[in-house]
């Protein structure tokens, strides 16, 4: 069997105006070490698949591709894909987002110094209405460098899409239990002690099309599985409970003041948790939050 040190897990699903640019951008990697390109389709019908065929077809070494009988979800195809990846470290990318240079080579040269590190992202540009910019958040928020678990559950995500590499060595965990959110899957990386993920400052490593997929579509219900996930944390006790539970008065009030459809079903959580309701862990997990920003500075690439 071929050895890889990168598996790249590209999903697609109807993204021929964009699915090549994203191939090309990672084909054009310059890197000491052989990786592969693992791509899953999730049924496009838009001449999406055209595209990757004749990218498996001039690339036959380098891209393994996956087409699905029938369109499977956007969580499930994620899963899949994830799954089938071979290399000692694992890159995720949207079809329609792209690679910059350099992007493999220093994600995995940082995780072959840094051992303690099992996830690590980096800054991206955020690609709006024809023009790239730098949001706020990526320059000013992320203060400091290394966030364990409970960062990981204050903040929910890990950097933005398509800017995370992570060791594989989670075999023990099964894709198929996680697919609804990497969410889960990146906590459970972090259990081990002492284990971190790190953020990369210098350079912009990807591109980020803003508006583009699933990612703003039915919150609620994506809503209504961070609290199920919480709760599971709580019951497994993960970390600190009053830290969950404070996390879950966060979303609830959140939720209140936007009068979310998720508002019901987080009160029930919050209620099941409150025994552990400690002033403080509201502090605490009020100061981990990495606050977003959503003002935008225009650059040049």
């Amino acid at each position: 069997m071929d050895y890889f040190k990168v598996s790249v897990c590209i999903v697609t699903y109807n993204q021929k105006d964009f699915v090549y640019q994203c191939l090309e951008s990672l084909l054009d990697q310059k890197t000491n070490f052989d990786y592969e390109i693992l791509i899953a389709d999730d049924f496009s019908t838009d001449g999406t698949r055209e595209i990757l065929k004749k990218s498996k077809h001039e690339n036959p070494q380098k891209v393994k591709l996956y087409l699905q009988e029938k369109n499977i979800g956007a969580y499930n195809n994620f899963a899949f894909v994830h799954k089938e990846a071979k290399g000692q470290y694992v890159v995720h990318m949207d079809g329609d987002d792209f690679a910059l240079p350099g992007k493999l080579q220093v994600q995995a040269d940082y995780l072959d110094k840094n051992s303690s590190c099992n996830i690590v992202w980096h800054r991206a540009l955020t690609y709006k209405n024809s023009n790239y910019y730098e949001d706020n958040n990526s320059k000013i928020n992320y203060t400091r460098k290394k966030y364990d678990i409970v960062d990981v559950i204050c903040n929910v995500t890990v950097g933005k899409n398509s800017t995370c590499m992570y060791r594989n060595n989670y075999k023990n965990i099964s894709w198929y239990n996680y697919y609804e959110l990497d969410f889960p899957a990146n906590v459970l990386k972090l259990t081990d002690k002492n284990k971190t993920a790190d953020f990369i400052e210098d350079g912009f490593y990807s591109v980020y099309r803003s508006g583009i997929g699933i990612s703003h579509t039915q919150n609620h219900i994506i809503k209504i599985k961070i609290y199920k996930w919480l709760l599971q944390f709580y019951i497994d006790k993960v970390t600190d409970r009053s830290v969950i539970n404070a996390k879950i008065f966060w979303l609830v009030s959140s939720d209140l003041r936007h009068l979310k459809k998720s508002l019901y079903y987080g009160l029930y959580v919050f209620f099941s948790t409150i025994i552990y309701f400690r002033i403080s862990s509201i502090f605490e997990v009020r100061k981990r939050q990495l606050f977003i920003d959503n003002e935008f500075n225009e650059v040049k690439i």
